[in-house]
Order: C-alpha cells, then structure tokens, then sequence
C-alpha cells in the first residue's frame, strides 16, 4: 500500500512539475506575443512617433477625413513679440497638406506679413484663402457699428464684425501666452477648440501634428 502511495505521489510531482513547466512556457510566449503587439501598435499608434514627418501628415489627413474631423478654417494667434515669417509660411503649407480652406492669422506687423512675395505665391498656388487680421481691425469694425444710426440691428452689427465671409474656425492654435485673444472677436470663437503651442519659432512638423491630433481627439462642444 505504502508503494502505491509512492508511486502516486511521484506521478502528482510529475504532473505538477510538467504543468510548471508548460506554464512557464506558455506564459513566455504570452510576454512575447504581447511585446509583438505592442510594438505594432505603437508603429500605427496616432502617436506616429517612428515615422516621418510627410508620413505623419498624410496619415493624419486620411484619420481626420475617416472621422470627419478635418476642421475647414483654423484660426492663428501669435501672442509672441515678433514673427517668424518662415515658419509662419510653413505652418500654412501644412494646413494646406490637411486639407484646410481657410485661414485666419491674428499677429501684430501683419502688415509685413502680406507683403512678403513668398507667402502670395503659396497662396495662389495652393488656392487657400487666408486672413490676415490685427488687433485694431476688430476695434475699428466696433467703433463703426457705435458710431452708426440707433436702428442699426444685430445682423447688420454682426456683418460689420464678421466682414469674411468665412466659417468661424473649429480649431485655433495660439502660440506664445495662453488666455490671449489678440483681438479675435468673441463671435468667431464660440465652438472653436483652442490649442496652445508654446512658440511658433522653429515650430517642427512634430509639434504641428501634436496639436492637430489634440483637436482631433476632442469633443465637438455643440450643444454641450
């Protein structure tokens, strides 16, 4: 009797031994096919960390056209002390890339800006319609509505302050302090996602696309 104890007690060892063993195993490949996976996910995570940037943006294009997220006007605000006419020429080439209609730059010595041949050229070569604003356009626009008859109404108001015939912008992106409007009327903010970025100077198309990609992830708040 004691020999058969034995002899099953050897056998349970056995079995306990083998399942330990098959464990191991089968938890390693488990590790290994979920390392696997991770990096697959990270290789088309919307991150976009491992390619580059051109990749990165016509990616980007395609998720905001699947979503139907792709915003048609965006809005610029530079609340920085001078402008980088370079990247500011960059950053409206990549809104083209996504597929953007219109655009608006609300930044002192706009002036400059619009006179630069670099800048006309993209924009009659890319058929993209931008505006260029500062902030004593909004001031003058409202001090003509008060200076106006008494039986001006709201619509004729509103005309005076939206004088483009533009949709108000889904997304803004301000470079520099946050909180600052630079004379951007209330009225074209209204459902606007606005995203900081700290400086538009030596902006990379990493940085870019980060900000896109925050607007992409946020909730429309229409009605909300």
């Amino acid at each position: 009797m004691s020999k058969l104890c034995q002899i099953i007690h050897n056998i349970l060892i056995s079995i306990f031994l083998l399942q330990h063993r098959f464990s191991c195993f089968f938890i390693s490949i488990k590790f290994t096919v979920y390392h696997i996976y991770r990096l697959f996910l990270a290789s088309i995570s919307s991150d976009y960390t491992t390619l580059s940037g051109s990749k990165r943006l016509g990616i980007l294009n395609k998720e905001l056209k699947v979503c139907k997220k792709t915003p048609v006007h965006v809005g610029l605000i530079i609340c920085e002390d001078s402008i980088s006419f370079y990247d500011l020429n960059n950053i409206i080439f990549w809104l083209k890339a996504l597929g953007i209609q219109f655009v608006s730059v609300h930044a002192p010595l706009m002036e400059e800006w619009q006179g630069e041949v670099q800048i006309e050229e993209t924009c009659s070569r890319n058929d993209i319609k931008i505006y260029c604003c500062q902030a004593h356009d909004t001031v003058h626009s409202i001090q003509k509505v008060t200076t106006l008859e008494k039986d001006v109404n709201a619509d004729q108001a509103m005309g005076f302050l939206l004088k483009h015939k533009s949709p108000e912008p889904e997304l803004v992106l301000q470079f520099g302090l946050p909180g600052l409007s630079l004379g951007y009327s209330p009225l074209k903010l209204r459902f606007s996602t606005i995203v900081n970025v700290p400086t538009h100077r030596s902006i990379t198309m990493g940085t870019f696309l980060n900000a896109i990609q925050t607007y992409k992830s946020c909730k429309q708040n229409f009605g909300r």
